[in-house]
């Protein structure tokens, strides 16, 4: 789930949108591959679903 900074908790699936991962999901789609540079390195993601809630 993607939410503002001061809601963020990477241990319950909220990153926020100012995050290098949150940046790099905004305005994808489903089916749509992410790569995201983090300090450990490149990481790859797939956006299996999108949801509004």
């Amino acid at each position: 789930q993607i939410v503002g900074e001061a809601e963020a908790d990477a241990k319950v699936g909220k990153i926020s949108y100012n995050s290098p991962l949150g940046r790099a999901l905004i305005g994808r789609q489903v089916d749509d591959e992410v790569e995201v540079t983090v300090p450990s390195g490149d990481k790859y993601y797939l956006v299996q679903k999108i949801e509004f809630i």
